[in-house]
C-alpha cells in the first residue's frame, strides 16, 4: 500500500509534468487500464480519448498552468486533489476559434494509486461550464449562489430533522455519495441508508452549516455535527466537508465527503473535548 508522503510526492510530479505540457509523460503516470470518470457519467481510458483531450487542450491554452489548492492523502491508495487551471485561450477548441481571453476554472480529483505510484483510476469533477463560458460557448445556467445556499439550508434542516429520506431526496436518482474514499452509497435508497446510519449512531444529532463555497456546478459544504453517541453516551463534536457536483435540475449527482474518522472514533470511546469558553 503506498504511503501518504509518497502519494503527495507523486501528485507534485504530475503537476510539474502537466505544466510542462508533456502528454506522453502524463499518460505514462497511469497504468494501461487507467480510467478517468467524469461527473456526467462519461469516461476516458488511457491512450484512448485522453491523449487527444490533453493535446487539444494544450493547443487551445498553450500557457495552461495547473496549481493545487489542496491535497489530502488518505490511508490506503487514494488521495484528493483540489486544483485550479489558469491560462489564455490562444488556440482553437472544439471549432471555437481563439478568443485571447483569460481562462480560470477549478476542479477536484479523487486519485487512486498502485504500489508503484501509477494512477489506476481517477474520479474528476470539473467546473467545465466556467471554462466554456469564458471561451464563448453557451451552457445551461447553473444555480446561482443564492439558490445553492437555499439548497444547502434544506440539506442542513433535513439532517437536523433526522429525516434520512429527506436528505436522500436532495440527490439525483442515480447519485453517488462517498465518505472518506470508502464504499460508495449509490442511488437514493443507498444514500438514505447511509444517512440513517449516522442518525442511528447519534440520534440527537445537530448539524451546523459552517461555510459554503460555490463555483458553477460545484459546491463545498462545510459542516459540524454535534450530539451524543447512542451506545457510549459520549459527546460528539466533529467537523468535515462535502464536495457536491450539482446537476442541471439542482440536485446532487455526486458527493465526496471528508472528516477525521480517527477523531470521531476517539470521541465515541472517550467523548469530545469541552468547547472553549
Amino acid at each position: 500500500m503506498p504511503k501518504n508522503p509518497e502519494k503527495l510526492t507523486w501528485i507534485r510530479s504530475f503537476v510539474d509534468d502537466f505544466n510542462r505540457h508533456d502528454v506522453p509523460i502524463l499518460l505514462s503516470a497511469a497504468v494501461p487500464s487507467f480510467i478517468l470518470r467524469r461527473g456526467d457519467g462519461s469516461s476516458f481510458k488511457n491512450g484512448d480519448g485522453l491523449k487527444s483531450l490533453l493535446e487539444e487542450f494544450f493547443v487551445a491554452v498553450p500557457d495552461a498552468k495547473l496549481t493545487t489548492n489542496n491535497a489530502v492523502a488518505f490511508d490506503g491508495p487514494t488521495a484528493l486533489v483540489e486544483w485550479q487551471i489558469t491560462g489564455t485561450h490562444s488556440g482553437p477548441w472544439q471549432n471555437i476559434a481563439a478568443t485571447g481571453r483569460a481562462i480560470s476554472f477549478v476542479g477536484a480529483d479523487l486519485v487512486t494509486f498502485d504500489i508503484s505510484g501509477k494512477i489506476t483510476h481517477q474520479e474528476s469533477r470539473v467546473a467545465t461550464a466556467e471554462f466554456l463560458a469564458q471561451i464563448g460557448i453557451d451552457t445551461p445556467s447553473p444555480m446561482n449562489k443564492d439558490q445553492v445556499r437555499v439548497f444547502a439550508k434544506a440539506m442542513t434542516k433535513a439532517w437536523c430533522d433526522h429525516d434520512a429520506a429527506g436528505v436522500a431526496s436532495l440527490f439525483a436518482a442515480k447519485a453517488t455519495r462517498v465518505i472518506n474514499a470508502g464504499i460508495p452509497a449509490v442511488g437514493r435508497a443507498g444514500i438514505e441508508e447511509n444517512t440513517q446510519s449516522f442518525i442511528t449512531a447519534v440520534p440527537d444529532l445537530e448539524l451546523l452549516m459552517e461555510d459554503l463555497f460555490v463555483q458553477d456546478d460545484l459546491a463545498v459544504y462545510s459542516w459540524t455535527l454535534r450530539g451524543t453517541h447512542s451506545e457510549t453516551g459520549n459527546r460528539i463534536n466533529i467537523s468535515g466537508f462535502e464536495i457536491w457536483q450539482l446537476g442541471a435540475d439542482g440536485l446532487i449527482v455526486d458527493s465526496r465527503g471528508y472528516y477525521d474518522s480517527a477523531a470521531y472514533n476517539h470521541q465515541i470511546a472517550h467523548g469530545a473535548s469541552a468547547p472553549d469558553s
